[in-house]
């Protein structure tokens, strides 16, 4: 006999075939989208052929896993005779789709069968139906009247299921539910009022069931793969540093908005601004991750839930990550995912075809997610209250009048809070400098200071400096500080000299000539760096440089490996040969060495475990900057006219190809290679 719980698991798949089905089939079940009215199109039938078979699947699935091992009852086979019915159905329905499409029918129909009556007859649809319900009420009456014969049974499995669900996410307990209400009513199969009242019960619990389904399904259509990349590659603020963000301003003499007052007020806007490497984004990830954020968010009004969502913009990245659709996606899966009840809401077209057709295979066009934005945050106040971090307007790859005037409309509603970060450009200090706002670097002083004390004090011969001239190591220390100008990355680079300065045991004259050296401004900085590249590595660090400048989107060490093989046949003599881990971590290896010994750190690679995540990067997004400067000019002036970095990337995509594995690459990956060759050999 199969126990309650799984003969549940099985109705519920079942219920949930039954009742897709037959909206598919009804007679006056429309679905309108917000162009033309006609909605029912070529999308929208592979969208409904695709649940069709994944829901086919999960009943065959659930009856061969639920049943296995088991002795059958007659009520038991009854059961499976029921669902193989139903995969009978969902073939037949698939038969009749795969003849539309062969037809390759262009049209537009208000219904799903109004577009399958074109290659079906009215009565073939009508007797579909009907047996659709038949099996539904059957499945009533099976699991109604065994739920019945072995009532004890049922209510142990319905309080072990009652144990089991408490730690797992709602809605597992549903099973349970069923069982307890069947045995407190005491319904009977052969009452029709109680098996009316179990069928909707059925029916309920399963549209609950499919409905966190489906939500679950759009969430994930709405993330896209570089969502989380920019953000999770922003270096990580130094300890002790930044925590200033969560004190008092008093006694301050540099003017500014105190934060842990904005995110308790009224106010609505914050701009963080600051010049060039001064470390915002590193704030604005300290900010959007602390825990405090969230605690003193919620002091102003304990009556409803906080929801946080953040993007960070980013201009060396792939075109979704600067663009305002990789904005709005990103904001809208965060909060959405915090707050699900409001999907619908959102994005009322796109959840009337979910539910009609499990899926929705049109792209996220940027005017839908727009109104979808507007919706959310124009939501009454009584769902939950949003704060919106922002960072690198300035990396935004449009006209930023089209960013001003969104969070300007969206902290129109009382209940949103915006924290946006910037360069100091005109636009934007225009629009945002009456809001509350702080100016970064003439506020990081001490937390320059104490990040030079804490990279020079890891330093064993700057620590024997410090003990032998005390006086002078603070001074130096102060001079740093003060040449930096508020401007992090400044600080990072001269640090890093006067390392290696130490490690060659410099005296205290070389590392004040040093220092001295240093052009106080980053562009000059870099500048030197630029013109100190080994003459003997020049050419090689201008092709590096043109690579990584030229890939669609941040370049792998991998590729960037293959990129940089000097035999140009190398990728067409290459045998198809999947590449072993080991293999790969040399190779990546090698361009690192190769990369830090040529470049002096323009170009870096974040340290990860996972060969994937191993990116080529540039130390800044001023770095990518100087690519309008003479000298920049001068270093790609370097390579002979031979070099082509395009036909270069064009080998590695090949190379990267033929070193995955022929039967486990899948298609959009395999077409993704032969695309990227081709964009590449175009230009």
């Amino acid at each position: 006999m199969i126990d309650p719980i799984s003969a549940l698991a099985i109705a519920g798949n079942v219920v949930q075939f039954t009742e897709f089905a037959g909206k598919l089939l009804s007679k006056t079940r429309k679905i309108y989208n917000s162009h033309d009215g006609a909605l029912v199109e070529n999308l929208e039938l592979e969208a409904a052929a695709r649940n069709l078979m994944d829901l086919s699947a999960q009943i065959s699935n659930s009856c061969r896993t639920e049943i296995a091992n088991v002795q059958l009852t007659s009520e038991d086979l009854n059961l499976r005779s029921v669902c193989d019915n139903c995969v009978n159905v969902a073939e037949e329905l698939l038969r009749l789709l795969g003849k539309l499409k062969a037809r390759g029918q262009q049209g537009k129909w208000d219904s799903f069968r109004k577009a399958v009556k074109t290659v079906g007859s009215e009565r073939e649809l009508d007797g579909l139906a009907r047996r659709l319900q038949g099996y539904r009420r059957q499945l009533d009456t099976l699991l109604l009247s065994s739920l019945r014969a072995n009532i004890a049974a049922f209510t142990r499995a319905s309080n072990e299921e009652r144990i089991t669900t408490k730690r797992d996410s709602p809605g597992k307990g549903w099973k349970a539910k069923v069982i307890n209400t069947v045995v407190s009513h005491s319904w009977q199969a052969s009452n029709e009022n109680d098996l009316a009242q179990f069928s909707s019960m059925m029916s309920r619990f399963s549209q609950q069931e499919r409905t966190e389904y489906l939500k679950r399904s759009l969430l994930q259509d709405l993330r896209f793969l570089e969502m989380p990349e920019r953000h999770e590659r922003i270096v990580a603020a130094h300890r002790k540093t930044f925590r200033w963000i969560f004190e008092t301003a008093a006694g301050s003499t540099v003017k500014w908005t105190n934060f842990v007052d904005w995110l308790q007020n009224d106010d609505q806007l914050y701009w963080i601004t600051g010049k060039a490497g001064s470390g915002k984004s590193t704030l604005m990830k300290y900010i959007y991750g602390h825990p405090r954020t969230m605690r003193l968010l919620s002091t102003r009004d304990k009556s409803l839930p906080i929801v946080t969502a953040g993007f960070f913009f980013w201009n060396s990245g792939t075109g979704i990550q600067m663009s305002q659709q990789g904005l709005l996606q990103t904001l809208l899966y965060e909060s959405l995912n915090r707050c699900d009840d409001l999907i619908q809401a959102v994005f009322p077209q796109r959840w009337s075809s979910y539910e009609m057709f499990g899926q929705d295979y049109r792209p996220w066009s940027e005017k839908e997610l727009l109104q979808g934005f507007k919706r959310l945050v124009q939501q009454d106040g009584t769902a939950a209250r949003f704060c919106f971090f922002v960072d690198g307007l300035d990396e935004f790859d449009g006209d930023p009048t089209v960013l001003i005037n969104l969070f300007k409309e969206v902290v129109s509603t009382s209940n949103v809070k915006v924290c946006l970060s910037s360069r100091p450009w005109l636009v934007f200090e225009d629009a945002f400098q009456h809001n509350s706002n702080m100016m970064l670097q003439d506020l990081t002083y001490p937390d320059i200071w104490s990040f030079i004390s804490s990279e020079l004090g890891s330093n064993k011969q700057f620590l024997v400096l410090k003990k032998r001239k005390a006086s002078y190591a603070e001074k130096l220390i102060a001079d740093i500080a003060k040449k930096a100008d508020g401007v992090f990355l400044w600080v990072k680079l001269v640090t890093t000299s006067l390392l290696a300065g130490l490690t060659n045991s410099d005296r205290i004259s070389d590392l004040q000539r040093r220092l001295d050296l240093i052009p106080p401004d980053l562009e000059d900085l870099y500048g030197k760096i630029l013109s100190s590249f080994d003459p003997f590595y020049l050419e090689h660090a201008s092709q590096l440089l043109q690579l990584v400048r030229a890939s669609y989107r941040p370049i792998s060490l991998l590729a960037l490996s293959f990129a940089d093989e000097e035999d140009h046949m190398y990728a067409i003599e290459a045998e198809v040969r999947q590449l072993t881990d080991e293999e790969k971590w040399i190779r990546c290896e090698e361009t690192r060495r190769r990369l830090n010994s040529r470049c002096k750190g323009l170009l870096e690679v974040p340290m990860s475990e996972k060969l994937g995540n191993l990116k080529v990067e540039y130390l800044h997004r001023t770095v990518k900057d100087l690519e309008k400067d003479e000298i920049w000019r001068q270093l790609l002036g370097a390579t002979s006219d031979s070099f082509n970095p395009h036909v270069s990337l064009c080998r590695a995509n090949l190379l990267l190809l033929k070193a995955e594995d022929p039967l486990k690459i899948s298609d959009d990956a395999f077409w993704g290679y032969i695309v990227d060759c081709l964009n590449y050999v175009a230009r």
